[in-house]
């Protein structure tokens, strides 16, 4: 379970780009664009990564030139 600090920066981060959670969650129909608990594959490069609270980091790797992307969740282990 990801603790609620993590889920309110993650929505908030995700909802940048967007006017509305119901315009996100179309875009993200419409493309294919995923979210993953769990690390970069080592073949992949992120376009970006930005930190979240408590460890977490978001990243994304763009999987096309139309902009379908991938998001990746990751916990930094100690």
């Amino acid at each position: 379970m990801i603790p609620k600090a993590v889920q309110t920066a993650l929505d908030e981060h995700l909802l940048k780009s967007f006017s509305s959670t119901a315009e996100m969650n179309a875009y993200w129909q419409q493309s294919g664009t995923q979210l993953v608990l769990g690390a970069v594959p080592k073949d992949l490069t992120p376009e970006y990564s930005d930190p979240l609270p408590l460890g977490y980091s978001i990243s994304l790797v763009i999987n096309s030139d139309a902009g379908e992307g991938t998001y990746y969740l990751t916990k930094e282990q100690l």
